[in-house]
């Protein structure tokens, strides 16, 4: 208690030698109020002690703590209308929820956010829930470019929002430079890669400004993917390798996943350019992918916010039980009375009726259950012997193309290359002109070569045996889109799995996309690709012409029956989702095959 505690304490005490004093009676009314304003200043203290507290745990990775400690002092603070408190630990369980790619929840505390910030006019950080506002809508896009095709329109709506907000430059340079990286991302979905360029040269000035090593280097990433799109190759690789340089001595918590990031696109810029580079840069960013699973991490998370959401209903409901339960208890009580006997009298009545019958019919339905019991076994040892043939045919098949793919490449190539090398040094050592049968001999040679090298790619992708089903993935959704047809591609977390497990896959994607391409009449596909607990998810997508799912299917290949039944052989599950006129789209998960180390 200070002096002026002290002081009107002793003013109170007087006054109580004077109990019908009207002095006395304002005397213990200010007492009061000093004590609460004291009281509430103190809570505040705590609760700023509290966000402390949880801000170190955060950095120090124990997210599960942190994010159990925010939501206890999100409670508190509503209670004692702390806006500046709930604005906090909005933020930051919106950035926990966003690092786990739970968005929709991430999305909620961010508009939280943004509401409390209204309510005391707080400029910065309405701008800056509006900036992580956007960036979500962004992620949320990024995962299914056709499903959550609203999810751009909201990004450039609160680009938009925020460019009105932002009025000084030097006042806000760190929202300046965000702000700037969103508008470029906006262009580059676009396709308006000259503006991407500008607003995110924009932005990577602004963090060089003010230090931003984490800005620099995302701005750098982005920059490098605009040129990869206009096919600047060396230019790209010069952008993501200085990118490399400035996380080199940074020791920020994002430093593996964003060095994962940049090895995997510097080695996809290095393919391009057919350098061999590439293979050095994707065992770099596969060495730092096996240090980033984090699934069991996530769903902890997740968790421990539902148990405090679940915590606080009960509480509500508890609360709002014990007003009631006095009224309902007595109608509680002749309703399970009168239930009883009526329980009592039906059960009754229906064992009185029924047993006579039971002796008769038992025998006949056990008969009848047997002879069912019987014809559902053969015919699920048909199918599963259906099954097993077809895998066994499908795996004797693509063991045969890669056999006669790697013989085509690895002899058969190497032999005519031989063969052209001796016709070669043949012409150096003849005197004159050399006979032209030898040049039409070299000639045929080359294009027996060219013919060999496309037989053996068409048999099995070269693209999935080097760099794996990501890249595969990305390479054929690429070749197969057109003016006509647009066959977009999301993979994500994907990594090297066993060989035989990635053919499989990626054999029965590109059948799907084929049959796509056939049948759908569809002017935009889209093909995403996501690991997730030990399961890989694929889901094919096209705004096409739909079909009636209840209708037998066609197909030129292995066919959609055939398919269904190799994922189930590899204890996975496949749904078709499809309504005439309404677009076709085709979910699969399948357990993952890891490769194993020898």
């Amino acid at each position: 208690m200070n002096y002026k505690t002290f002081f009107i304490f002793f003013i109170v005490c007087s006054s109580q030698l004077y109990s019908y004093n009207p002095s006395a009676i304002k005397s213990k009314n200010l007492m009061a109020f000093v004590v609460s304003e004291e009281k509430n200043q103190q809570t505040d203290k705590n609760l700023d002690n509290l966000i402390k507290k949880a801000e170190n745990l955060h950095t120090q990775n124990q997210t599960e703590e942190a994010l159990k400690l925010y939501l206890q002092i999100l409670e508190k603070a509503k209670i004692k209308k702390n806006f500046k408190v709930l604005i906090t630990c909005n933020q930051h369980i919106s950035e926990i929820f966003s690092k786990i790619k739970n968005y929709e929840k991430a999305l909620i505390y961010s508009h939280n956010m943004n509401k409390y910030s209204k309510l005391i006019q707080d400029s910065i950080n309405i701008i800056q829930a509006n900036l992580d506002i956007s960036t979500i809508h962004y992620k949320l896009f990024a995962v299914d470019k056709i499903i959550n095709r609203k999810n751009l329109d909201s990004l450039i709506y609160y680009n938009n929002l925020v460019g009105t907000l932002l009025t000084n430059k030097n006042k806000f340079k760190k929202q300046h430079a965000v702000y700037y990286s969103s508008v470029s991302l906006t262009f580059l979905i676009q396709k308006n890669y000259d503006s991407a360029q500008y607003f995110i040269r924009k932005a990577l000035k602004i963090n060089k400004e003010i230090h931003d090593t984490i800005g620099q280097i995302i701005n750098l990433n982005t920059l490098a993917g605009n040129n990869l799109k206009l096919k600047k190759y060396d230019r790209s690789k010069k952008q993501y390798e200085k990118a490399l340089l400035l996380l080199k001595n940074n020791n920020s918590e994002r430093k593996s996943s964003l060095q994962r990031m940049i090895h995997s696109n510097l080695a996809w810029a290095y393919y391009k350019t057919e350098n061999s580079k590439a293979y050095e840069y994707l065992y770099r960013a596969n060495k730092i992918s096996d240090s980033l699973r984090s699934a069991e991490f996530d769903a902890i998370i997740t968790e421990i916010e539902a148990k405090h959401n679940v915590d606080i209903i009960k509480q509500n409901a508890a609360k709002k039980q014990l007003i009631e339960i006095q009224e309902k208890k007595r109608f509680i009580y002749i309703a399970i009375a009168l239930g009883v006997c009526l329980l009592i009298m039906i059960l009754t009545f229906w064992i009185y009726s029924k047993n006579a019958k039971l002796r008769d019919e038992n025998k006949d339905l056990l008969l009848v259950k047997t002879e069912l019991m019987k014809e559902k076994e053969i015919e699920h040892l048909e199918s599963e012997a259906r099954i097993k043939i077809l895998n066994a045919t499908l795996d004797g098949k693509e063991a045969e193309r890669k056999q006669i793919a790697e013989t085509l490449h690895d002899s058969v190539s190497a032999l005519l290359s031989a063969a052209n090398l001796h016709l070669q040094a043949s012409k150096s050592k003849l005197k004159g002109e050399p006979p032209i049968e030898i040049e039409k001999t070299q000639n045929i040679i080359d294009e027996a070569s060219g013919k060999i090298r496309n037989l053996s790619h068409e048999l099995i992708s070269s693209v999935l045996l080097k760099f794996g089903l990501s890249y595969a993935i990305q390479d054929f959704c690429e070749k197969y889109s057109n003016t006509q047809l647009e066959i977009s591609c999301s993979v994500e977390n994907l990594q090297r799995y066993d060989e035989s497990f990635e053919i499989k896959i990626n054999n029965i994607i590109e059948e799907l996309v084929n049959n796509l391409i056939k049948h759908s009449e569809a002017n935009e596909g889209n093909v995403s690709v996501m690991e997730y607990s030990k399961n890989l998810y694929v889901e094919i997508e096209d705004n096409g012409k739909g079909f009636d799912t209840s209708k037998k299917i066609e197909s030129s290949g292995i066919g959609i029956h055939q398919i269904e039944a190799r994922i189930k052989m590899m204890q996975g599950e496949f749904n078709i989702y499809s309504e005439i006129n309404q677009g076709t789209k085709i979910e699969f998960k399948v357990p993952i095959t890891y490769k194993t180390t020898s």
